[in-house]
């Protein structure tokens, strides 16, 4: 509870620091970036010319640039007035908004109308605009089309360089940045493609424009080259996929228009490739390159303005190992002729990008860290739907190509065996077709298909509880016509106890062009634990094992309301007793009773009264066994588990304090994921005979005492005691315990016989309080001039005499009083 109050504070704190505008919720782009000359002013996008952002069609450079502004998830309202979205564009120093600009009002296509259209625009200085629209004439608007506002840039280009507008949001819930809209070019051209199709293969380009920056810059008669990067080639009537076969046939026949000051001329033109037939009639020999296409135009002529050429239709096909990322082409006059002048400027443009996806699989988000076996169970046992310690970072599925995504075939998000989909949530779905009738009145397209995905995947709707690894869906309508398919969604998992490593999901199915995989989360084992393996010698009824360890992998990770588990296996033999239960951080760790453990037969439940601020470490001091008569020899591992670690487990029958998960606690076994209780196993024993051919605790050491000090040392290295040895009788008397350092053996302490036993060289020793004698293998084997005793309920014991019984060498310094013994 106290950890719960602590995070709530703390949630609360840092969402008070964060400025509302860190919830942006739109997504930004310039449509296309034309590069001008100086001085260029920009026109509002008429009616008549307005194509939509895949295809645009711009009839020349005075056509505005748009500004792509996409709403995301339905959050396009301000801080302030939730009825109105207003936010700023600045320009840069390389442009500004000339005053005609002021009062203007636009469609949200970026079409100027002549009425108080929905987008209106306040001029606040040359640098500065503001744009507002209110939120109702908004959703009426994306009723029946994408969530994207389209804003022409009618700015005027005053200096040199990269013209660049800065969307402010100003406390609305925009994305805020910077995006270049023009480019101010300084030969006698500038070119550029409207267009970047994605592609993997083969693609057909948008328009390539090549604009005058002055009147009268091309003359009638030009001749250039476009020229692909390598592992590219222009497509023609005979292609192959070998690179010096590529592209034999000469003729590239692309569609040619004109626009601007060239409007009326009669123009031809002629393509082919470099070094083709049609090249070499005319130039000679030279080497073919199906990388470089040949353009001759005839027939312009200057006019009033300047003029454009467009090339249309041309088509690019990419090698099998083309490099992935932007694809631009050289364009550089040519001119080898007195007919053909090359006056066309060497540019650099983009005009596609090759992606290794037609369909892209990502996430939103940082991986999630989950604890293994954690699945938040509330106070009635029920199971917590949304809780965010198990929400993986969001899965999005989007086409990069239109139709790559056959939606009308399955999708199949799967997860590793050892993972489990508690629930799931569709966060946005674009550009999906839903069975005709299924829309309902005033529901937008995109809202519909988001509730048939969810539809599809929770049977009983947000309190279906899925328990699998997997999920499937499909779109029998398939993606909208020359739309480009969009899912988002997020899922909630819970991991297998003893699992960890990587959460991952594939995307696969009939419907995916490529299987492609993304990590959504990790899991990681809730504790470690560590001891060390203690033998056990057959003969030996009760015998104490090493220290266990058990350190969180983080705060919380021991649950409160619930036992800690500690189980030994059955074949080994039964928990007797402990001495005590340490926390390194009492203050601020897990917290434990340990009047409150329980034992019984081979389980230890140990109740975790409240989880800590800091994570902790656990650690059992002196738990004893009490071994079965003849029990197998090999070695036995501790099962650690329990509620407060494994809360998706299917218990069956369990009996004792585990009854607070017991099944109609629990929901009626809705939290039940996994036939797996344990969290980790380690080795915590090796049964033994006393005559096994195999040395027992035989490290070579040497262990020093002192009397009258706690500290001791152990080949050299410090070590600490609680208490400190003492003469007796002459004779040197050390803790019992501490007889493992000695002979690398724990010593066994038997209450009943008031007994010490310790194994050494395949031995069992031992010896009782009160009496001189020492036992070897339960036989009387040697007589002391000493005996054990209790000093303040501490067993100590004539350590020399001990040690010469069984053989261990040991010398004495009487001057430090100090005694080395040495196997």
């Amino acid at each position: 509870m106290r950890k719960n109050i602590a995070l709530v504070l703390a949630l609360v704190m840092i969402l008070s620091l964060i400025p509302m505008s860190a919830f942006a919720a739109s997504t930004n782009r310039m449509v296309s970036v034309p590069m001008v000359r100086k001085d260029q002013t920009f026109a509002p996008v008429a009616s008549s010319v307005y194509a939509p952002a895949a295809t645009a069609l711009l009839t020349g450079d005075q056509t505005a640039p748009l500004l792509g502004i996409e709403e995301k998830r339905s959050d396009f309202t301000s801080v302030g007035n939730p009825d109105e979205v207003a936010f700023r564009l600045r320009l840069n120093e390389n442009a500004e908004w000339p005053s005609a600009v002021n009062g203007k009002f636009f469609d949200f296509e970026g079409r100027q109308t002549n009425s108080n259209g929905p987008v209106s625009v306040s001029r606040l200085g040359s640098k500065e605009i503001e744009v507002s629209f209110s939120v109702a004439d908004w959703n009426a608007w994306i009723e029946d089309n994408d969530r994207e506002l389209l804003f022409p840039i009618v700015a005027k280009v005053t200096g040199t360089g990269d013209a660049v507008v800065t969307i402010d949001p100003w406390d609305n819930k925009i994305t805020g940045g910077s995006l270049t809209f023009a480019t101010v070019g300084t030969g006698k051209t500038t070119s550029r493609a409207v267009t970047s199709p994605k592609f993997t293969e083969r693609v057909t380009l948008g328009n390539i424009m090549i604009d005058e920056t002055s009147i009268g810059t091309l003359s009638a008669q030009e001749e250039f080259t476009l020229t692909l990067p390598r592992g590219f080639y222009w497509a023609n009537s005979s292609e192959s996929t070998d690179w010096d076969q590529a592209g034999t046939d000469n003729a590239v026949n692309p569609q040619f228009n004109v626009a601007g000051g060239f409007r009326g001329n009669s123009v031809t033109v002629e393509s082919f490739i470099r070094g083709s037939a049609g090249d070499n009639e005319e130039r000679g020999e030279i080497t073919r390159n199906p990388r470089v296409l040949v353009v001759q135009v005839d027939g312009l002529a200057a006019n009033q303005a300047r003029g454009t050429l467009i090339l249309q239709g041309l088509e690019i096909v990419a090698e099998r190992d083309a490099r992935f990322g932007d694809v631009e082409v050289t364009i550089e006059g040519l001119g080898r002729t007195d007919n053909y002048n090359n006056n066309v400027s060497r540019q650099n443009f983009k005009v596609a990008e090759r992606v290794d996806w037609l369909v892209k699989v990502s996430v939103d988000g940082d991986p999630t860290e989950i604890l293994a076996g954690y699945l938040p169970v509330q106070n009635d046992g029920a199971l917590s739907m949304y809780d965010d310690e198990i929400k993986m970072a969001t899965i999005i599925i989007e086409e990069e190509v239109p139709n790559a995504w056959l939606v009308q075939r399955t999708t199949v998000v799967e997860l590793p065996s050892w993972a489990s989909i508690a629930n799931l949530r569709v966060e946005e779905v674009k550009n999906m077709n839903v069975p005709a009738g299924y829309q309902e009145d005033g529901e937008s397209r995109n809202a519909a298909a988001a509730r048939y995905l969810e539809e599809q995947l929770l049977k009983d709707g947000e309190d279906t509880i899925l328990k699998d690894n997997k999920i499937e869906f499909s779109f029998p309508g398939g993606v909208v016509a020359n739309e480009k398919g969009y899912v988002e969604l997020t899922l909630w998992v819970t991991a297998r106890a003893n699992a960890a490593g990587e959460i991952t999901a594939q995307v696969t199915g009939r419907s995916m062009p490529q299987e492609q995989t993304v990590v959504i989360g990790e899991a990681i084992a809730p504790v470690m634990v560590e001891v060390e393996p203690q033998n056990l010698v057959i003969g030996i009824q009760d015998q104490i094992l090493n220290d266990i360890v058990i350190t969180e992998a983080r705060a919380g990770a021991l649950n409160d309301d619930g036992y800690l588990v500690l189980a030994l296996p059955s074949g080994l033999g039964t928990w007797k007793t402990f001495d005590t239960i340490l926390v390194d951080n009492p203050n601020e760790g897990v917290e434990i009773d340990e009047d409150e453990v329980t034992i019984e037969g081979n389980m230890m439940y140990i109740p975790i009264e409240n989880a800590g601020y800091e994570a902790s470490k656990v650690t059992v001091v002196g738990a004893t066994v009490t071994l079965n008569r003849t029990p197998a020899k090999g070695d036995y591992s501790l099962s650690v588990g329990g509620f407060s670690l494994v809360r998706n487990n299917i218990f069956e029958g369990t009996a004792g304090p585990m009854r607070d998960v017991r099944r109609e606690a629990r929901g009626g076994g809705s939290t039940e994921f996994f036939r797996q209780n344990w969290v980790v196993e380690p080795v915590v024993a090796t049964v033994v005979s006393p005559t096994t051919d195999e040395p027992i605790g035989i490290t070579p050491k040497a262990v020093s005492f002192t009397v009258g000090q706690t500290g001791f040392t152990v080949n050299g290295e410090m070590n600490m005691m609680d208490v400190a040895p003492y003469i007796s009788n002459d004779r040197l008397m050390i803790p019992v315990r501490y007889l493992e350092d000695m002979f690398g053996s724990k010593p066994q302490w038997n209450e009943a016989s008031r007994t010490v036993t310790v194994v050494y060289k395949n031995v069992v020793y031992g010896m009782t309080i009160g009496s001189n004698v020492i036992t070897a293998n339960g036989a009387p084997f040697s007589e002391m001039d000493a005996t054990a005793e209790i000093v303040n309920g501490r067993t100590f014991v004539p350590a020399s005499r001990f040690a010469r019984a069984m053989g261990v060498e040991y010398t004495w310094d009487a001057a430090s009083q100090t005694a080395t013994f040495q196997q």
